[in-house]
């Protein structure tokens, strides 16, 4: 298709080491991403790789973070850290003239870290902070309670941190998951922006790594299966109610009802002309806003309703949306609205790899999902083929509200 060259990056290998590039001379800026296999997926207590992930940058043994600090600034240097499931990414954003002199201190970060005590102190803080916040917050409860009855209460991505998590953290734990996970000898390394084959061979030197195999499927990452769940939880007396609706599909990213799938979504609550803001938003005024989304990760397919609905009308709200389903299940979709919808979406992936930069993050993300260029192009295809009986097919497989787990927190 015309758009696979734009996302597929120039693959290098130096000195046995390979770096994935998006190329351009239209900016003076390089984008340096580094991807390590040291998500939440990898430790074996809670908080640990979010604390390795905020503190590894905050002094070495040899420069103070205030040095590095005032290095960065002072030259309008950018990191940006990012934690996933299964990936932890570092990124960095600058101008090509220095990053000969500053990809040495972030080699030095990562290979001789302080992790001092008093830096630890002031993380806890503000994480017993930030945690204690969000348990007031119902779209926080929701999410915590609509994932363990996805996932079942001892899967990895069920467990939210508590402030006494927090009191549990160990500083040498951290040190430890830091020196096991953020190898530099496996790290998949992007690079985008103005760079050349200089820089290549310094980003070789300093952090040369191989592609990564995909990460091993612990037994306690395997899904329990469970029955739907319906769950009322009150928290407050708020106006306001959140409402999580959805389930974990039976199809992984490269199954090819997935795809069709996805424009199905978009129609019914993926965008702001979808028919679930059409009738609860605009018609009935029950809320704000309300989304549907697929979520495709390393170990499934996730479908989510998600809003926050007056409290008084999430009964009616609720009705509303298992009309809308049932609607797609007994009727074909216009071709005018499809046409529209598509045509949305084509113009949303072409908007999601405007820039080198916007490319290379889209390919951090592919990889992290595990997902390869074969997504891409079954995307494409689905969205410029795809007739009205496909979507009433794919309707009829997977808008099953008996098989959604509904939670309301209110």
């Amino acid at each position: 298709m015309k758009y696979i060259g734009n996302l597929t990056p120039q693959i290098y290998n130096i000195d046995g080491h390979t770096i994935y590039g998006f190329h351009s001379d239209a900016t003076p800026i390089v984008r340096i991403l580094l991807s390590f296999d040291a998500g939440y997926f990898y430790q074996h207590r809670i908080l640990t790789a979010d604390a390795a992930n905020q503190l590894f940058s905050e002094g070495t043994t040899i420069h103070t973070a205030q040095q590095l600090s005032e290095f960065e600034d002072f030259r309008g240097i950018i990191i940006e850290k990012d934690k996933q499931f299964y990936t932890a990414d570092v990124s960095v954003y600058m101008l090509r003239k220095y990053a000969d002199e500053f990809l040495p201190l972030l080699h030095e970060m990562l290979t001789q870290p302080l992790f001092d005590s008093r830096d630890f102190e002031i993380y806890k803080t503000k994480k017993r902070h930030a945690i204690q916040n969000l348990e007031l917050k119902t779209s926080a409860v929701a999410r915590k309670l609509y994932d363990a009855a996805i996932y079942g209460a001892g899967h990895p991505r069920s467990q939210f941190a508590t402030p006494d998590d927090v009191d549990k953290l160990d500083l040498n734990e951290i040190k430890h998951f830091f020196n096991q996970h953020y190898r530099l000898d496996q790290v998949h390394i992007v690079i985008a922006g103005n760079y050349d084959l200089p820089l290549l061979h310094i980003c070789s030197e300093l952090f040369g790594g191989t592609a990564y195999a995909e990460p091993e499927q612990l037994d306690r990452c395997l899904i329990q299966q469970q029955p739907p769940q319906k769950i009322t939880h009150k928290l407050s007396q708020s106006n306001q109610s959140s409402v999580r609706i959805g389930y974990q599909l039976p199809i992984a990213w490269n199954h090819p009802d997935y795809t069709p799938l996805m424009v199905l979504n978009t129609l019914f609550g993926g965008y702001f002309g979808s028919r679930l803001m059409s009738n609860i938003r605009e018609d009935k005024g029950f809320t704000y806003g309300i989304n549907s989304f697929t979520t495709a990760s390393r170990d499934g397919i996730l479908f989510t309703i998600a809003s926050e609905i007056a409290t008084e009308s999430v009964a009616d709200a609720i009705s509303e949306i298992h009309y809308e389903m049932e609607r797609l299940r007994q009727e074909e979709v216009p071709n005018e609205e499809l046409a529209m919808v598509c045509k949305y979406m084509e113009g949303d992936f072409l908007r999601s790899i405007d820039g080198v930069f916007e490319r290379s993050e889209r390919c951090a993300q592919m990889y992290s999902g595990g997902i390869t260029d074969q997504f891409t192009q079954q995307y494409l295809n689905t969205i410029q083929t795809i007739t009205p009986q496909q979507i009433l097919q794919i309707a009829q497989k997977y808008l099953l509200c008996d098989k959604m787990n509904e939670v309301i927190v209110s």
